[in-house]
C-alpha cells in the first residue's frame, strides 16, 4: 500500500488507462497520475465561481478518453477539459444557491450524465456544451439528493441517493433510465438505508451501498434488490464499491486465434467507507466480508486498474490495482493504491 499525503478532502477518482488516473476534491483540487499512483501532479482548474462562493469542491470526475473529461461539484459547476487536464472550461453558470453536483459519467460517443442535490439530473449530447434536464422523470425526484450515477452501457443507467424532505428518515432511492438519461423512472426497493454509491456490471447485475454497512445486489436490472449481509458495523456508511466484472473466464478460439474475456460472475470486489472500513468480496460481489483496515480515514471512492491476460487465455499473470481516496484526518494519507495478484 502506498500513500500520498495531502491537506485536502478528496472525493472521487477516474481511471483512464492501466496507468493513468485522476482524483478530485475540495479547494479546486484535481490530481493526475500517469504511473498508477506512484506520483501525482496538481492540475487546479482555475475555473471561475461566483464572487461570494468558496473554492470549488469537486465531487465527481469522469473521462471519455485520455484527452476529454468532466468534473462536477459545488454551485452546480461542470468543467470540461479537452487537452488531458492542461486547461479546464466551465460549461455552466455557477451560483451560490445552486445545488451541488455529486456524480458524473461519460457514456461514450460524447454523451455525459451528471446528478446532484435537489434531484438534479442533467445530460449533454455529442458536440454540445449545453446541459439539459431529462424529458421525463418522477415528480418526487425533486425531494431527493442524488449521490452517484453509473451506466454499464450507453443506454442503461442507475442513480442513487436519499430523500431530503424534513418528514423523511432519509431513506435511499434508486432511479433507472433505459434511454441514456432522457427519461428516468423510480425503482422500488424495501431496504430503507441511505444510498451513496451504485455500480452495474451489465444491464442486469448491479450493486448499491450506503448506510448501516449495507450492500444491495440485483440480478434483474433493479426490479428486485436484495441485501447482502452487512459487511461493516451498522454505524458505518459505505461510500464506494468496485467489483472486477471486466475480467472473467478468458475464452480462446482456435479458429480465429483470438481470445476474449467473458465475465463469469467471479472475481474480486471491495466496498469502502467511514472510518477506513474496507469490505472484500472474492465471489464476484455475491458476498462481502470485513477486511483489515489500512487507514483510519473515511474512504470516499474506489476504482480498479487491471491488465495482464495472455494470448492463450491464462489468467495466472493478471494483476489488479485499487485506487481509494478519502477525507483528511490528522497524520493520515488520503490516496491509497493496492496491487492484488490474482
Amino acid at each position: 500500500v502506498t500513500g500520498a499525503g495531502n491537506e485536502t478532502m478528496l472525493y472521487d477518482t477516474a481511471l483512464v488507462t492501466a496507468t493513468e488516473g485522476w482524483v478530485v476534491g475540495a479547494d479546486d483540487t484535481i490530481l493526475h497520475t500517469s504511473d498508477q499512483g506512484a506520483t501525482w501532479q496538481n492540475c487546479n482548474t482555475g475555473v471561475a465561481t461566483c464572487e461570494s462562493c468558496d473554492p470549488i469542491r469537486w465531487r465527481g470526475v469522469s473521462f471519455q478518453s485520455p484527452q476529454v473529461g468532466w468534473a462536477v461539484g459545488s454551485y452546480g459547476i461542470i468543467a470540461i477539459t479537452g487537452d488531458s487536464g492542461a486547461t479546464w472550461h466551465n460549461q455552466t453558470s455557477p451560483g451560490a444557491g445552486a445545488p451541488a453536483l455529486h456524480g458524473v459519467q461519460a457514456l461514450g460517443a460524447g454523451r455525459v450524465v451528471a446528478v446532484g442535490e435537489r434531484g438534479t439530473l442533467l445530460r449533454a449530447e455529442t458536440g454540445s456544451a449545453e446541459w439539459v434536464p431529462p424529458e421525463g422523470y418522477p415528480a418526487a425526484v425533486g425531494e431527493m439528493d442524488l449521490r452517484a450515477v453509473h451506466f454499464p452501457d450507453v443506454d442503461h443507467g442507475w442513480a442513487v441517493g436519499l430523500e431530503n424532505v424534513p418528514s423523511s428518515d432519509g431513506r435511499g432511492r434508486v432511479l433507472h433510465t433505459a434511454d441514456g438519461g432522457r427519461n428516468w423512472t423510480l425503482q422500488y426497493y424495501e431496504d430503507p438505508v441511505q444510498l451513496y454509491t451504485v455500480l452495474f456490471a451489465n444491464a442486469s447485475i448491479g450493486w448499491a451501498a450506503g448506510g448501516e454497512g449495507t450492500v444491495l445486489r440485483t440480478d434483474d436490472g433493479g426490479a428486485v434488490w436484495g441485501r447482502i449481509l452487512s459487511c461493516a458495523p451498522n454505524t458505518t456508511t459505505l461510500y464506494a464499491i468496485a467489483v472486477d466484472y471486466e475480467h472473467g473466464t478468458v475464452i480462446y478460439d482456435p479458429d480465429t486465434r483470438m481470445s476474449r474475456s467473458v465475465w463469469d460472475g467471479s472475481g474480486y470486489g471491495v466496498a469502502v467507507g467511514a472510518g477506513g472500513s474496507i469490505c472484500e468480496s472474492n465471489d464476484g460481489g455475491r458476498s462481502f466480508n470485513v477486511a483489515v483496515r489500512s487507514t483510519s480515514s473515511t474512504l470516499k471512492a474506489v476504482k480498479q486498474w487491471g491488465s495482464g491476460d495472455d494470448a492463450e487465455g491464462d489468467r495466472g499473470c493478471w494483476e489488479m490495482g485499487l485506487l481509494a481516496v478519502g477525507e483528511r484526518l490528522p497524520n493520515s494519507t488520503q490516496i491509497h493504491t493496492v496491487v492484488i495478484n490474482r
